[in-house]
């Protein structure tokens, strides 16, 4: 029904999950081109190792008159492909058939690789709701402001009685987050927070920190 998906999958259970194939090219290029072969091009270093990593170990009789020929008769161009003859017997579909064709191991296979991506993503997304620093401060007594729900005032009102209840820091610019004035007074005595907290949702919205007060060591 998802042939295109199904070869798409096929393809990334193929590819290599470390950067040792990578490490071995490095190795490869060190071994061609030496302080003897300095002055070899790209071109030539591309072919040789490709047929160092892709060809096989031992070249049979009729392969090297090729490669002979190639170098004797005619002039290399690099849009000529020499590695046809050596991966003539190497496709797609003998990649697919030596990894085998989606089954239950390459599923599973393919479920335990993306797992990993998978936690990571769930771990970013609950940081956001669960480790957030919001701004907060301590809710109005319900005498004085039923429901106080809203961090910044929403009338002239409702911001008098916020500053004569909350403290301000001591830069003075925002609200203390977890004690308030018990009665309404400077000089009265400091309380924690018995209505609970007011948060701020401009930035982050409703969050699972709000939700369980996570704040002011509760």
């Amino acid at each position: 029904m998802y042939r295109q998906l199904s070869l798409v999958v096929e393809i990334f259970l193929c590819a290599p999950i470390s950067t040792a194939t990578v490490e071995r090219d490095f190795s490869t290029m060190n071994r061609i081109l030496t302080d003897l072969r300095s002055r070899l091009t790209t071109e030539y270093l591309e072919q040789l190792m490709r047929i160092s990593i892709e060809g096989p170990s031992d070249l049979d009789d009729d392969l090297k008159d090729l490669i002979i020929y190639y170098w004797k008769e005619e002039p290399i161009d690099a849009n000529i492909n020499l590695l046809s003859a050596v991966l003539q017997a190497v496709s797609f579909d003998i990649v697919i058939q030596k990894c085998g064709h989606l089954g239950r191991f390459q599923l599973t296979h393919y479920f335990l690789m993306n797992l990993i991506s998978m936690s990571a993503a769930v771990v970013g997304f609950y940081y956001v709701f669960a480790a957030a620093n919001i701004d907060h401060r301590c809710r109005l007594p319900d005498n004085v402001w039923p429901n106080d729900n809203q961090y910044h005032p929403i009338n002239k009102t409702h911001e008098l009685l916020i500053n004569r209840y909350i403290p301000k820091t001591n830069d003075g610019r925002k609200w203390e987050q977890c004690v308030r004035y018990l009665h309404g007074t400077t000089n009265d005595t400091f309380t924690n927070c018995p209505n609970g907290w007011a948060y701020d949702r401009s930035v982050f919205g409703y969050t699972f920190t709000e939700e369980a007060n996570f704040v002011c060591g509760s």
